[in-house]
């Protein structure tokens, strides 16, 4: 599906991310390439280096795209404990908002299982969780851990969604819900667990 041709002048770099998202949306993400991106926007594929270093740098970008509209899902609601408790909502909404994002967006999958995530929105996204957990005071090592395990739980699951049929959906939306907590109780005990003092040998 071609597009309009561009002004140059107005070609961005976030323009270039949603057209190469709405291709891979269409065709998969075997059909992207700068040739193909540029016939969509109207313009040489030369032009889209001003705005993209190459074709690695296009797919990192991706991740911009699929993450950039996490941020208004993520809103932390303070607990009872006020902001100790903030950890777990950020989490499980952040949670929520990249399964949703990534069952919207399917044929991204394969990129988030083969490349870090690099996109500033998601790194900035992470930050913020990261000092939930600080101020929860989550060690750094248990908020790396948290998260990481979080994270790959949820991209996981949305290759498990996208494989299922139609009828499955909903069975399958209440797994995630039901793994998601669980995951987040067990975070949470394993962080409350008393550390064990070395016990001293008797000589």
């Amino acid at each position: 599906m071609s597009r309009r041709p561009e002004d140059r002048g107005t070609l961005t770099r976030e323009a270039i991310c949603k057209e190469a998202l709405a291709l891979v949306d269409e065709e998969g993400l075997e059909a992207l390439s700068m040739r193909r991106l540029g016939a969509r926007l109207g313009v040489e594929a030369m032009s889209l280096y001003n705005h993209v270093r190459n074709k690695a740098d296009l797919l990192d970008a991706l991740h911009a795209a699929v993450l950039g509209g996490l941020s208004p899902d993520i809103e932390p609601k303070v607990g009872p404990k006020g902001d100790n408790d903030a950890w777990r909502p950020l989490l499980a909404g952040m949670a929520r908002a990249l399964h949703a994002a990534l069952r919207a967006h399917p044929h991204v999958l394969p990129l988030f299982t083969t490349r870090p995530v690099t996109a500033p929105e998601a790194l900035a996204t992470i930050e913020r969780i990261g000092t939930a957990f600080a101020r929860a005071r989550f060690s750094p090592a248990e908020t790396e851990q948290a998260i990481y395990v979080v994270g790959m739980f949820t991209i996981g699951h949305a290759i498990f969604e996208a494989n299922g049929t139609d009828g499955e959906a909903r069975r399958r939306a209440a797994l995630f819900r039901f793994g998601l907590e669980a995951l987040l109780d067990g975070i949470e005990r394993t962080h409350r667990r008393p550390t064990r003092k070395p016990s001293r040998r008797i000589r």
